[in-house]
């Protein structure tokens, strides 16, 4: 391992950690002001993609988002579906895990965080509330503005652009 190697983890590390900070105090402010939640479970797998594989596809602000949509959707498809249509008693979770995952590679949108966020929401009575209002959502678009300004200040003071890897 090299300096550079070490460095590279650092990075990635301190601005998984301040992400999932923003993500953190969003949540408090959100829940205390208005009973919302921001964030969820996928958004720590989320903040390491962001973090330490920045270029890769999965890590694209728009494939975030359109990711993220897709799983609110595809869990309210799966509840839909699952009420009224009991496919071979599938568990709600995995209907809507491999919705969102149909739905992803037809958008070529693929974030295995937004994916495991489809599983959880199916399973947990999401509404359509849901839609507007959901944690990942709201803790992936915290995540991705934070990613945004750290790599711009980082940037900015080491007077070159940084490599992400």
């Amino acid at each position: 391992m090299n300096a550079a190697e070490v460095k590279s983890a650092v990075f990635a590390s301190v601005g998984c950690l301040v992400g999932m900070l923003a993500v953190h105090e969003a949540n408090k402010f959100a829940y205390e002001k208005y009973e919302y939640k921001v964030g969820c479970p996928p958004s720590g797998p989320l903040a390491c993609l962001l973090f330490c594989m920045p270029t890769a596809p999965a890590s694209q602000p728009k494939t975030v988002i359109i990711s993220h949509a897709i799983a609110v959707l595809s869990a309210l498809c799966a509840v839909a579906v699952h009420d009224f249509i009991p496919v071979l008693d599938v568990p709600k979770p995995v209907v809507g895990l491999v919705l969102s995952i149909l739905a992803m590679k037809l958008a070529k949108a693929i974030n295995p965080p937004a994916a495991a966020y489809a599983a959880a929401l199916s399973g947990s009575g999401t509404t359509f509330g849901a839609v507007l209002t959901g944690p990942g959502t709201l803790g992936a678009v915290v995540l991705i503005v934070v990613q945004q300004v750290y790599f711009k200040i980082t940037d900015a003071l080491s007077g070159t652009k940084a490599k992400k890897a």
